[in-house]
């Protein structure tokens, strides 16, 4: 639409009341002040074909209006210089609340008080990686800011990191961009998916990155985890414009977007590290990203043998997911030829973190990860007629037209919950105990080198 715009033709979005700040929003980072809309009079979910031609009717005088009003020249906005803005107080505690003050204002705030990013804060924090300062790492989406080493280095001190935290924050920043990524639908879905970072090699240890007792906890033995993971959120903020309730349109939203970093616990595992798997040396340091809608913490009292646990996770996989049966949206999603998914992996990408107890119960009895992941597979089920709910069924009968037989003769048949075995992902993570966790909904999982 924007691209029309730009070579003269008018064009006209319609949008729902929820949605105008987003549109506005995604016009603005485009280069356009203004954007023509037709703005229905309400939401449009779950209403019947007939009110929403009604509400499409009732906003044809807007639709004529878009088409024959050009937008002007000079409606086209540039880029915004960059600036230093100067806080001043009674003292340094009263400016930086002032600052804290004038930045939740702003929108630049994730909500908790921030570490002031001063231009001393900010050179101190570049010590920390052999990049210049203008070195663009990534494009950041939605928004599409150019996030250069020095713009890191700003949200990164405002996170409260520390020098040495820079390399993996620009690993990070630099997997999650990734195409095969698609930060865009994820910041922008009304799904509320968060990033959830998994860090492997040497240098969690020397960071001191928790992956044992309590690592997705607050606290003082999770410094590293947290302030790492907040500034990756501070980044899809302030340099990827990911605004909640402007281009982040999350309906509720997801909590563990604030922080969610965790190392795995390599030393206690059974099996190789989830990096050494993807094909890295064990010596070498990465980060990957899921982006999920949720996490369920789950126990297991009674299990003494690795069969018996491994049935409960199928359980826990088919029960604890919001996107069971999302392959029934493409077929492709079942080809991995198919060009449209090269470099992504498929909807329905779901993570365990394993406690080194449950892996080691799993491991003495000869299970390895591969044989985990075919069981889940082969055993992850629910009854068709489940995992149609909440999905369109002329979308799905375009795809699997032959499905329309099984639900009018046995809604009941079982059918894998995922698309293929590499969907689920298993790393070892906490100390002793008898819960682990499990993170769903990631539509692709993305890995990058941390470069010291």
């Amino acid at each position: 639409m924007l691209e029309m715009e730009k070579r003269g033709l008018p064009t006209v979005a319609w949008v729902t009341p929820g949605f105008v700040a987003d549109a506005k929003a995604t016009a603005k980072v485009n280069g356009f002040k203004n954007v023509a809309l037709a703005e229905l009079q309400q939401e449009t979910y779950f209403e019947t074909k007939e009110t929403i031609l009604k509400l499409v009717e009732n906003s044809i005088a807007q639709i004529i209006e878009g088409l024959t009003k050009q937008v002007d020249e000079a409606e086209v906005e540039a880029a915004l210089p960059s600036e230093i803005i100067t806080i001043q107080g009674d003292d340094l505690l009263n400016a930086t609340e002032k600052m804290n003050r004038h930045f939740l204002s702003e929108g630049w705030s994730d909500g908790f008080p921030l570490v002031p990013p001063t231009p001393k804060a900010v050179e101190q924090m570049l010590t920390g990686t052999r990049l210049g300062r203008e070195q663009a790492i990534a494009v950041v989406d939605p928004g599409h800011g150019i996030a250069t080493v020095e713009k890191i280095a700003i949200n990164t001190v405002m996170a409260g990191c520390r020098p040495e935290h820079m390399p993996v924050v620009i690993a990070a920043v630099r997997c999650i961009t990734q195409p095969s990524v698609d930060l865009h639908s994820y910041v922008m879905s009304t799904g509320a998916q968060a990033p959830v970072f998994l860090i492997n090699g040497p240098i969690a240890k020397k960071l001191n990155i928790n992956s044992k007792n309590g690592a997705l906890d607050p606290g003082s033995c999770n410094y590293a985890n947290i302030v790492i993971g907040r500034a990756l959120s501070l980044i899809i903020m302030n340099i990827g414009m990911g605004y909640p309730g402007v281009m982040s349109m999350g309906t509720i939203g997801n909590s563990l977007s604030y922080t969610c970093c965790v190392a795995e616990n390599e030393e206690e595992s059974p099996w190789e590290p989830y990096h050494v798997e993807k094909g890295y040396d064990k010596n070498t340091n990465t980060v990957t990203v899921f982006f999920v809608r949720g996490m369920c913490t789950f126990g297991d009292l009674a299990s003494n043998t690795g069969e018996s646990f491994v049935k409960g996770l199928g359980w826990v996989a088919s029960r604890a997911n919001s996107t069971n049966g999302r392959w029934l949206f493409r077929r492709g999603e079942w080809d991995k030829n198919d060009p449209e998914l090269q470099g992504r992996t498929g909807r329905g990408q779901n993570l365990f973190l394993l406690n080194p107890n449950n892996a080691g119960l799993l491991a003495r009895d000869g299970w390895t990860k591969a044989s985990i992941k075919q069981y889940l597979f082969e055993h992850a089920e629910l009854p068709l007629e489940v995992l149609m709910y909440g999905k369109e069924p002329k979308i799905v009968m375009q795809e699997y037209p032959e499905l329309a037989t099984i639900l009018e003769n046995n809604p009941g048949l079982p059918f894998p919950i995922v698309s293929s075995p590499d969907c689920f992902h298993i790393a070892v993570a906490g100390g002793s105990g008898q819960c682990s966790s499990y993170f769903e909904g990631s539509r692709s999982v993305g890995t990058w080198l941390i470069e010291e």
